[in-house]
């Protein structure tokens, strides 16, 4: 928990320190490194994975999509209830078990999360599956308000990666063209 993410943090100073008062040329082969590192992380096999996923999805007729959606929710849920303190006392506070959420059309039992209570329970929300490290932490925009924490893990980001690439496929750019967003 909190020793583990204060220890990350004390080591990513040192490196932070390391890397300041090393010559240019080593900053530089760091930097390539690490950028070759995310970009493996990113777009590597896992990456060409989402986008064969994403490409047949894209083909299935909506009575098949439906019934994969309402798996992944089962299986979605009976993770949570096992993994996730906010939704494991959600659920049993409403007497729900995992064998109630049939698929997408029952998760209206469950309540709507909304910023206050992602603020309020954000540790509580995150799987015990997950350790410190292989979160990553940002901030929403705020532009409904104020901003609300987010977490995500490296699936998240490369499903992401592929869902936005597949977007810009459509669009006519192919992986790696250069292009400008407005956001």
């Amino acid at each position: 928990g909190a020793a583990a993410r204060d220890l990350f943090e004390e080591g990513k100073k040192i490196l932070e320190r390391i890397y300041a008062a090393s010559p240019a040329a080593l900053q530089t082969l760091a930097l390539n490194a690490y950028g070759w590192k995310i970009r493996h992380e990113r777009f590597g096999e896992d990456y060409r994975v989402w986008q064969r996923v994403f490409a047949e999805n894209e083909r299935r007729p909506p009575a098949e999509l439906a019934a994969m959606q309402d798996a992944d929710v089962r299986a979605l849920i009976a993770h949570v209830f096992e993994k996730v303190p906010y939704y494991r006392d959600v659920m049993r506070e409403r007497r729900l078990e995992p064998r109630d959420i049939h698929g997408t059309a029952d998760l209206a039992k469950l309540p709507i999360l909304t910023k206050d209570i992602l603020r309020a329970q954000l540790a509580r929300l995150v799987s015990t599956d997950f350790r410190p490290k292989d979160l990553r932490k940002g901030n929403s925009s705020g532009t409904t308000g104020s901003p609300v924490t987010v977490l995500w893990d490296l699936r998240v980001e490369v499903a992401n990666n592929a869902a936005n690439w597949r977007a810009r496929r459509w669009a006519g750019f192919d992986f790696g063209t250069p292009y400008a967003s407005l956001l």
